[in-house]
């Protein structure tokens, strides 16, 4: 009597531990369920062989179909078209054999086939026993999103069609542009030459008594023609610029040497109305760069100090080299640069506000900014109004290889 007892009272120990684990596990279950339900986001599940067994409320309003009318039936077959079947099914396989399958974009047709695109999160479901019975999914609606994206692209391509056909109109035209200076430059030259040769002509064969007024209209129109020939000069200069056509041709430079003789040529040129003054502070004497280039900065520079000093009788050229940098600093004693007129000196054509009783291209400060450009140098300029300007030309004391640098880079 007391063996049976005790069997019964472990078998009853026994169905209550079952009873208790079952009620846990239906409570989880039930949790869950509720979870599910009433998640603000896209949830749905599948059993092993894909037919629904969870559809919450906010998955039933995206796609317009009820919980009641779809459990137990196939999710692909409803709602994924055959295009993308293949991969979805891929998919859901992998989830089926233990993998968690996140960012998974795919498009889905709802009530009324109305598409949208879904951003699913995969994940096995498991049952009591740790066996994989289906999957989970969390879902999000990205099709505003994908929609947004597809314009964008559409935008990005089409501005970027239009930005390459401007690009093209734009080489045309400098290619147009650098096409008629030349030939223009070239035309006017031959004019301007017979121009100089009658004139010459006239001076060196004119009669003893020739009026005092003709000779002084022949010598104003050497002037002009030697104003116009350099205005053909600076053009020029631009156009081949612009065009690509000058390239960088390296040799060793004697500093002092150059400098000099340069300074002596423009005093010369320039009638003698101001002394260079030759500051040095030189760490090496030599500099590794283009002659003709910087032949051509210097010049520009210059003589825009001269020109725009009438009344001062020096310009200061201060020369500092160091291993990897020569520095130029013209100061002039001039009339100065108005603040409103900095930010453009450098565009071809453009002259200062108060310069307009100077006679100029507005050429010279962008020829030279373009060819400090061509060897990897910066240009600073420093102003007031009627006390002078400061203008600094930094360029690389060496380069490391010899090569043609695109004007326009």
């Amino acid at each position: 009597m007391v063996r049976k007892f005790k069997r019964n009272h472990f078998m009853q120990f026994d169905i209550s531990q079952q009873r208790e684990f079952e009620s846990r596990i239906s409570a989880v279950a039930r949790e869950l369920a509720s979870l599910i339900e009433n998640a603000n986001v896209p949830i749905f599940g599948i059993d092993r062989n894909g037919y629904i067994n969870e559809w919450n409320a906010v998955i039933s309003n995206l796609s317009g179909i009820a919980k009641s009318d779809l459990l137990g039936k196939c999710w692909v077959n409803e709602f994924v078209g055959i295009e993308n079947r293949q991969a979805t099914e891929h998919m859901i396989a992998c989830v089926l054999q233990g993998d968690a399958i996140s960012n998974f974009e795919l498009p889905v047709f709802t009530k009324n086939d109305k598409r949208l695109v879904l951003l699913l999160s995969a994940f096995p479901r498991r049952d009591a026993e740790k066996i994989i019975n289906g999957a989970i999914f969390v879902a999000q609606d990205i099709t505003e999103l994908i929609e947004y994206r597809r314009n964008l692209e559409k935008m990005v391509q089409d501005r970027t069609r239009e930005l390459n056909q401007a690009l093209q109109k734009e080489k045309e035209l400098v290619n147009m542009k650098s096409k008629f200076v030349s030939i223009a430059s070239h035309e006017f030259r031959t004019p301007l030459s017979t121009i100089t040769s009658a004139t010459e002509f006239i001076k060196k064969f004119k009669q003893q008594d020739m009026p005092l007024e003709i000779e002084q209209k022949l010598i104003q129109i050497e002037k002009q023609v030697a104003h116009m020939t350099h205005l053909l000069d600076d053009v020029l200069t631009i156009g081949k610029i612009e065009g690509e056509k000058i390239p960088v041709r390296l040799c060793v430079i004697d500093i002092r040497d150059f400098f000099r003789r340069l300074s002596q040529e423009i005093e010369q040129n320039t009638g003698g109305t101001h002394k260079i003054r030759l500051i040095y502070n030189l760490l090496f004497d030599t500099i590794e760069s283009d002659e003709k280039l910087l032949r051509n900065i210097v010049i520009n520079t210059l003589t825009n100090a001269i020109k725009f000093s009438p009344g001062a009788k020096h310009i200061d050229l201060t020369l500092s080299c160091n291993d990897e940098t020569l520095t130029l600093n013209v100061r002039d004693y001039g009339i100065g640069i108005p603040d409103v007129d900095m930010k453009q000196l450098f565009e071809p054509f453009y002259r200062g506000s108060n310069a307009n009783a100077i006679q100029g291209t507005g050429l010279g400060l962008s020829i030279l900014q373009k060819a400090v450009n061509l060897l990897h140098g910066y240009v600073d300029i420093k102003s007031e109004v009627g006390k002078g300007t400061e203008l600094t030309v930094t360029l690389p004391r060496m380069h490391k290889q010899r090569y043609s640098v695109s004007a326009l880079g």
